[in-house]
């Protein structure tokens, strides 16, 4: 949902393609960033910090989780 809004975001207030803007939202969310697209405007740079900042944090958690699983599953495979 995150990655939808902010990929419809960018697509309509920088103009960018929706594959561009898709690529953003997750090189920005996974702290890649690789600089190759910059927000140009007030408020795109206003939410893309407000963006990076639950949106990375969201990302940690879910990789968090996923991690936890794959751990717990591979811990119950040893014990059998």
């Amino acid at each position: 949902m995150l990655l939808a809004g902010s990929t419809f975001f960018y697509k309509t207030i920088e103009g960018w393609s929706w594959v561009d803007s898709f690529y953003f939202s997750v090189m920005t969310v996974s702290t890649i960033g690789y600089g190759d697209f910059t927000p140009s405007t007030d408020i795109s740079k206003i939410f893309t910090t407000i963006f990076a900042v639950f949106g990375i944090g969201l990302f940690v958690a879910v990789n968090s989780k996923l991690l936890k699983v794959v751990l717990a599953d591979r811990m119950n495979q040893r014990e059998h």
